[in-house]
């Protein structure tokens, strides 16, 4: 995606917070490139301006198209579980980030690189990061120790029988 394009999902995105915090209603774009109708995995972080994170939700495959998935996942990311809903006042507080997503592939966890977007499974249990993530756990062990906890495996579950999926991200901030 270009820079323009970028700066659209980040606008839709603001706009679908904005609308379902002081409407509670879902805002419908009506003007944006075709591509964007095109299935991708799609994240939203929302950051205070101190940089605390303040919700995080997305869609890791491409099911939805990436319009309807922004708009879902945006207004998700301002009601994230871990977190207060966001509220009016906050808003002009509020960063925020969207991640587009290529679509996971297997990888083997000795070929996981600092930057990967990591998705690991073993039974029910799975968890995701952001390769955003490296920049707070920077080595690879403590990485793939935290996605484990994550997941509700033993932190070093990683080394055993464990099914992992990378994936790159574009990101887009404001």
């Amino acid at each position: 995606m270009n820079p323009e394009e970028g700066r659209l999902l980040i606008g839709i995105a603001r706009n679908a917070i904005e609308w379902w915090v002081k409407k509670g209603t879902e805002f419908k774009p009506k003007d944006y490139p075709e591509s964007f109708n095109e299935k991708q995995g799609v994240f939203v972080s929302l950051h205070t301006k101190s940089n605390q994170l303040r919700g995080c939700i997305g869609f890791i495959e491409p099911e939805k198209p990436l319009i309807k998935g922004l708009v879902e996942v945006a207004i998700s990311a301002s009601q994230d579980p871990r977190f207060p809903n966001v509220s009016k006042d906050e808003l002009d507080n509020i960063d925020i980030e969207v991640s587009i997503l290529t679509k996971p592939e297997p990888v083997e966890i000795n070929n996981i690189k600092k930057g990967d977007g990591i998705i690991i499974e073993k039974g029910f249990n799975r968890s995701v990061f952001l390769p955003q993530v490296w920049e707070e756990l920077h080595d690879k062990e403590n990485f793939l120790n935290q996605l484990c906890i994550k997941a509700g495996l033993a932190p070093d579950e990683w080394k055993h029988d464990i099914k992992a999926y990378k994936f790159n991200v574009e990101i887009f901030k404001e």
